[in-house]
């Protein structure tokens, strides 16, 4: 349809990175669906976790996954980011495991 072949050259044409934060105890449940549903668009979905995990593409951060160390996260994942694959990618995309 005329709306699919609009997304799969927007996916050839404009590369977004998307980096989703979430934690190790919601590897199997929140972020596995985000792989398998929206995170399928990016071009390079990485999760932002405290964990590896075979099953997803991940950075790993030793930072307490409080609320008062979001901003602290936030900053690290965009770090990180920025100086591995800011010529790959058009665009840089944060989101949660629950969005």
């Amino acid at each position: 349809s005329y709306e699919n072949q609009i997304s799969v050259n927007l996916f050839d044409e404009i590369k977004v990175l998307c980096m989703v934060s979430t934690y190790s105890a919601n590897h199997k449940t929140r972020a596995i669906y985000v792989k398998n549903t929206w995170g399928r668009r990016c071009n390079k979905l990485l999760f932002v976790t405290n964990q590896d995990d075979f099953e997803l593409d991940t950075i790993t951060l030793d930072i307490d996954n409080s609320r008062k160390s979001l901003r602290n996260r936030t900053r690290e994942s965009f770090m990180l980011a920025y100086n591995k694959y800011l010529n790959d990618f058009d665009w840089f995309l944060k989101a949660d495991d629950d969005s």
